[in-house]
């Protein structure tokens, strides 16, 4: 009993379909591709078996219909097994001679195949397609009008070789054509009578129609558009971009859409404007101290002082100076100090308030140095020994240093710049133990302000 090809032939395509579309499902769409596909086809055939014996076969017109299964393996190839009913009308040429038994195999014949092409097909392009395979013919039955030939009068399976051609392979309708060859004897031991072997030969035109299956196109990025309208296929992009990022016109590395300058560089602080200009810098009394930083901008002055003048170059500006024009010390503040005065040589009478002469002279080193320094203000300190009470004593250095102030006074000095101030024996310069250390210990003392 003979096994019957149909069913093991839709297992194997019912497997591959399955397989291919649970493929396709997983692929990511990196490049154009098609998706596994199937559908139905039929055509016209020219029909003509092949001897090597004296029998000569006209050339008959037939038909096939069937189904078809694509699978893409990249690279523009692709496999299709395909399942077919071919009705094959043969005749055996007027004239020819055959071998005993008279009659050649299947003259004024029609066979019935059920074939299985397995079929190559190498793309060119997206509008043709080269095809080579082979396929499988299982004689299902045989109608001889006198019912002298039969199914067994054929090999139970002959093995066929093709080639051919198809127009728009991947358009919902598609045109094909292809000539095959027989490769196997189609004649069985039963009617092996005579020593010619026959074998099929058949070209066949026809429609292929497509079911189901459909062309891919490629979004290497995965933005969501096709590479063959996305000017950035390797980067994620935006629609409204044509698939890419977000740009940056000015190349400042704030994008455009958050750049409020997208066409000048700029600064991120300044939403990619540029920054706006620096004040000019300025240094108008051209002392090397900025005005930013200068303490006196319009008059010329010293880098330690800020930019402020110090004129006697005592490290004391100006502005501050009570004697801007001589250099001094701290205490008076940038005047010099009354260095020729000797407190103890402002001398009086006896235990008196009354200057003498030697007092009087030494107070004119003192009057000399405030009329010379306007802006230095005195205080006259009168002290004392230790001889006598302490009230007596402060009262008489109380005396003594208006004694002192009246007199600067009267050589022209305003009384505002003048102070006085007693402090007795409290404040000794020396031991009051013996005469000249008490004679040192009453004068008359200058504090310059």
């Amino acid at each position: 009993m003979r096994c019957s090809p149909s069913r093991q032939t839709a297992s194997i395509v019912a497997a591959l379909s399955l397989f291919a579309f649970s493929d396709a499902k997983s692929q990511r769409p990196t490049r154009d591709h098609y998706t596994p596909s199937f559908g139905l086809l039929g055509g016209a055939t020219y029909d003509a078996l092949r001897s090597n014996g004296a029998e000569r076969y006209d050339q008959q017109p037939g038909w096939s219909v069937g189904a078809w299964f694509n699978v893409p393996l990249g690279f523009g190839i692709s496999l299709e097994p395909q399942l077919q009913y071919w009705s094959m009308p043969s005749h055996v040429a007027t004239g020819s001679t055959g071998a005993s038994p008279a009659r050649a195999l299947l003259d004024s014949a029609t066979v019935g195949f059920v074939s299985a092409p397995l079929v190559m097909k190498v793309h060119v392009g997206r509008f043709a397609a080269l095809t080579l395979g082979g396929q499988l013919d299982y004689a299902l039955r045989v109608v001889d009008a006198p019912n002298y030939w039969t199914a067994d009068s054929l090999s139970a399976v002959s093995v066929s070789a093709s080639g051919g051609v198809e127009f728009f392979p991947h358009s919902r309708v598609a045109l094909y054509g292809r000539y095959t060859m027989g490769l196997s004897d189609l004649r069985s031991s039963a009617a092996s009578v005579s020593s010619s072997k026959i074998h099929l030969q058949s070209v066949q035109a026809g429609i292929k129609l497509r079911l189901a299956g459909r062309r891919v196109y490629a979004d290497r990025d995965g933005d969501g558009l096709l590479d063959k309208v996305d000017k950035c296929p390797a980067d994620v992009g935006l629609s409204k971009y044509q698939g890419c990022p977000v740009p940056d016109t000015d190349r400042d590395g704030v994008l455009d859409e958050d750049d409020a300058c997208p066409k000048e560089a700029g600064v991120a602080a300044q939403r990619g404007c540029a920054p706006p200009p620096a004040p000019p810098v300025l240094d108008r009394d051209l002392d090397g101290v900025l005005d930013a930083s200068d303490r006196c901008p319009s008059t010329a002055g010293s880098t330690s002082l800020d930019g402020c003048p110090d004129s006697d170059q005592d490290g004391y500006e100006d502005a501050t100076d009570k004697c801007p024009n001589a250099a001094g010390t701290v205490s008076p503040r940038g005047c010099p100090r009354l260095s020729a005065f000797r407190p103890t040589d402002v001398t009086f009478d006896g235990v008196t308030a009354r200057l003498t002469a030697a007092g009087r002279a030494e107070l004119d080193k003192v009057t000399a140095y405030l009329t010379m320094y306007p802006n230095v203000s005195a205080e006259f300190v009168g002290h004392t020994d230790n001889v006598g009470s302490v009230d007596a004593s402060i009262g008489l250095s109380v005396r003594r240093a208006e004694a002192a102030r009246d007199f600067v006074s009267m050589q022209g000095i305003s009384l505002e710049r003048l102070s006085i101030r007693g402090e007795g024996g409290r404040r000794p310069a020396t031991s009051n133990r013996t005469v000249e250390g008490r004679a040192l210990n009453q004068r008359i003392e200058v504090v310059l302000r």
